[in-house]
């Protein structure tokens, strides 16, 4: 029982390969410098932080968070900048 995984068969991104493999549902996020954050609290904080330790390596950083608090272009972010409204609006159109 020791010996078992404490989360089923283990944690990690394999049972999303299986599912897109299975579905053939192409990956071209994954060919991308990036990092999920996922799990029930503290996401967006997280998120926020991640960004800011990138940043104070000199690189430049986008994140996008869900939900917002105030204002929906808060989920897009370059550094500590939202998206402008007309580029919200530009690619928000329907």
């Amino acid at each position: 029982m020791f010996g078992l995984p404490k989360f089923g068969d283990g944690i990690g991104l394999h049972r999303i390969e299986r599912f897109l493999q299975a579905h053939r549902i192409d990956r071209p996020a994954l060919a991308r410098r990036s990092i999920a954050v996922t799990g029930t609290n503290g996401k967006g904080s997280t998120a926020r932080f991640i960004t800011s330790a990138i940043e104070a390596a000199g690189m430049r950083v986008g994140c996008f968070t869900s939900p917002h608090l105030f204002d929906v272009r808060e989920r897009f972010m370059i550094g500590d900048d939202m998206i402008s409204h007309e580029d919200f609006d530009r690619h928000t159109q329907t």
